[in-house]
């Protein structure tokens, strides 16, 4: 085994890099809001490696790492959602930014800061002007160029710090040092970070190589040529002639051309300086602070850590619909917290006097167990934490040489120790049992008290999961659970194309088309989130307002006239009735139902012709006003198997890509609004007609919208 293998930074190592202190007050002033901005989030935690770099790791972890792996900042925040990211950002962020913040890291993180800032831009302008296409991917490896020397630094803090200033920022000293010292560089220990990450491998080829001589790499992949430039223009404050001549042999990047990017580059890197408040001048003294600010630290490492495990554990017990010992919810939050990704809990079962643990699918079955210890047995870790009722570690045998329980556990938990934890509470008591280094244990005996609350909480969500359903019946609440934890992902990408409009909106400029274009798109995003946010509540009544329906049918004529009926060509009509007052009624709901005719009246016609969309203010039904809607297609007609079920749902006519549910929706939103819904077919087409009882403003019949 190499290695670079052997000193993979562990999820506790990337908690506790350093990061920029103004950095990280503007991130927590981010994530702290209601309705947080992604597009703003990311720029933020772009500025600085080592929140970047914990975002992608926990993104690339078991717990979240979709089908493809997350190489950017926007979609590791897509990945993990905007509550994970505040979790991350409280727990680790604010906790080492306490826990850093002393005059010579501040001294370090300045030019660490700088540097990598200057590189990141740099990389991106770089990519820009040669055609590579994954930008982003050469901004973040720019960032990231030197993230293994936060590593060391985390690691070896007494250590490192000296040996920086004695290699006075000469790279090469630097490398050299550190081979001696630490039998490794910090550019191996970046590569390796990303390889552990399963990103792509030229990224982490570009960190690997970035110190490389620049004959050695001419011929190496884009990416790593990008990043060894970024990582000498970074390192200077004027370009000597190495730099000058790397440039031209890689790209052809000629004198005038490199300076003048340069001086943009570091002009950029000053005015997000500027803005930030990061001073380029003298220190402040910290000595009187240091010590006030190190508690206060702690302190807040504390609070706020106990508040993200609660954020994490499910609201209920029905939330957790994997029983026990399958909550990925109570996982998540372990591993977040505390970087436990393997753990196992033992229950005490009184009337058998022992200690059960089930593994994997077994913990949804109950009465079968993986293992079972007699509570008054003292052979095992596990056994003498729960009869001292006290936390214990695989260093603290005590004399005891591990038995084969433990062995199994630390084999299980991949960790070079085991820690167990006692709880009890809420009629539940066992034993926590996960891996641990020896600086994990050295944190509980340093703040038991907090590992007590935390162990009380998740003893909690313990209790009210065993009573909370009758043995042999299924939760009832797990799919509610599973829609409730649908829309709240589904809610981020929203927001995510809402605030990407936006931008896209500004770079075309102002327009009047343009801008009602947007204005739909944006309308039609936010009737998304509301039948998203529907499914939470099922028995909530939605609420109605003054619809202008004229404007409404306008404004989805525009859509499919632009769009599916364009490539179809399909001609569409409005006969419109000028004279129609506002209705009220609820306008998502309304909008949802005229997209589902329309949209099939579309599709009805392959080969052309003619849709109409039309709306009469005054007809008369059994002595009432309605408002009238039609909306006709001349297509083929419906056919006779599909008329006799009109409105139920079932397998549709239009193969396997349509669910067949349009009509039964439509069927059921009208009858929501007390409207009905008549259906006339012919082999010229059909037509659908929807009568709304017609309800005035109180008041005043002629009101608008």
């Amino acid at each position: 085994m190499t290695v670079e293998k052997q000193r993979v930074p562990t999820h506790l190592t990337l908690n506790k890099l350093p990061s920029l202190p103004q950095v990280l007050v503007r991130i927590l002033d981010a994530v702290s809001q209601e309705s947080a901005d992604f597009q703003h989030l990311g720029s933020i935690i772009r500025q600085d490696s080592a929140m970047s770099a914990r975002l992608i790791a926990v993104a690339n972890s078991s717990f979240y790492r979709r089908q493809h792996s997350c190489d950017t900042v926007d979609r590791a925040l897509m990945c993990l959602g905007i509550d994970t990211v505040r979790t991350l950002v409280i727990t680790a962020a604010v906790k080492q930014y306490f826990s850093y913040f002393d005059k010579d890291h501040q001294q370090f993180m300045r030019r660490f800061w700088h540097r990598s800032l200057v590189s990141a831009h740099s990389a991106q302008t770089f990519a820009s002007l040669t055609g590579y296409q994954a930008q982003s991917q050469a901004y973040l490896c720019g960032l990231l160029m030197d993230v293994g020397q936060l590593c060391l630094l985390a690691e070896n803090d007494s250590e490192y710090l000296p040996l920086l200033a004695a290699t006075a920022r000469d790279d090469l000293q630097l490398l050299e040092a550190e081979r001696h010292a630490f039998d490794m560089t910090h550019p191996e220990l970046g590569a390796t970070l990303l390889d552990s990450w399963q990103m792509d491998n030229f990224m982490a080829d570009a960190l690997r190589y970035h110190h490389a001589a620049g004959a050695e790499i001419k011929h190496a992949h884009h990416l790593v040529k990008i990043v060894n430039l970024s990582s000498l223009l970074s390192g200077q404050t004027e370009l000597d002639d190495r730099v000058l001549a790397v440039a031209n042999d890689l790209f052809g990047f000629n004198e005038d051309l490199l300076r003048e990017l340069h001086s943009r580059i570091e002009a950029d890197v000053r005015r997000i300086a500027g803005g930030l408040g990061v001073a380029s001048g003298e220190q402040e003294d910290l000595a009187m602070a240091q010590q006030a600010n190190r508690a206060l630290g702690e302190k807040l490492g504390q609070l706020t850590q106990l508040q993200a495990l609660r954020q994490t554990l499910p609201r209920d017990a029905a939330a957790d619909s994997g029983g026990l010992m399958g909550s990925d919810a109570i996982g998540r939050a372990l591993y977040l917290s505390f970087g436990f990704e393997k753990y196992v809990i033992f229950h005490l079962r009184e009337e058998q006097g022992a200690l059960e643990a089930s593994l994997g699918e077994a913990a949804d079955k109950p009465g079968v167990a993986d293992f079972v210890l007699n509570v008054d047995g003292n052979d095992s870790l596990v056994q003498r934490s729960f009869a001292g009722q006290q936390v214990t570690g695989s260093d603290q045998a005590g004399g005891h040489a591990l038995s084969m329980v433990d062995e199994q556990l630390l084999r299980y938990c991949r960790q070079p120790g085991l820690i167990c934890l006692p709880f009890k509470g809420n009629g539940q008591r066992g034993v926590l049992v996960a891996g641990a280094s020896p600086v994990t244990v050295s944190q509980q005996q340093k703040n038991s008290d907090l590992w007590q609350t935390l162990l009380h909480e998740v003893t909690a969500l313990f209790g009210s999961t065993a009573n909370s359903e009758e043995p042999g019946k299924p939760a009832h609440g797990s799919e509610a659970a599973r829609i409730s934890e649908a829309v709240h992902e589904a809610s981020n990408p929203l927001s995510v194309i809402n605030n990407y409009l936006e931008i896209l909106r500004l770079k075309l400029g102002d327009s009047k088309d343009t801008d009602k274009e947007f204005a739909i798109l944006r309308e039609e995003i936010d009737r998304v989130g509301s039948i998203l946010l529907r499914l939470n509540k099922p028995d909530q009544q939605p609420e109605s307002e003054w619809v202008d329906v004229n404007a409404v049918i306008d404004d989805l004529a525009r859509i499919f006239r632009e769009s599916m009926c364009a490539a179809r060509d399909i001609k569409v009509s409005l006969e419109l009735d000028v004279s129609l007052q506002p209705m009220l009624l609820n306008k998502a709901e309304l909008k949802q139902v005229l997209t589902n005719l329309i949209k099939n009246a579309v599709e009805a016609m392959s080969a052309g012709g003619t849709l109409t969309l039309r709306s009469q203010g005054r007809v008369m039904v059994n002595g009432r006003p309605h408002l009238a809607l039609t909306i006709e297609d001349t297509g083929g007609g419906l056919s006779e198997q599909v008329m006799s079920s009109l409105f139920a749902p079932g397998v549709s006519s239009k193969g396997a890509a349509h669910a067949g549910l349009g009509l039964s929706v439509v069927k059921k939103l009208l009858d929501a609004m007390n409207a009905q819904i008549m259906c006339s077919n012919s082999d010229q087409g059909a037509q659908f007609r929807l009568l709304f009882p017609v309800t005035r403003p109180s008041g005043d019949s002629s009101r608008g919208n």
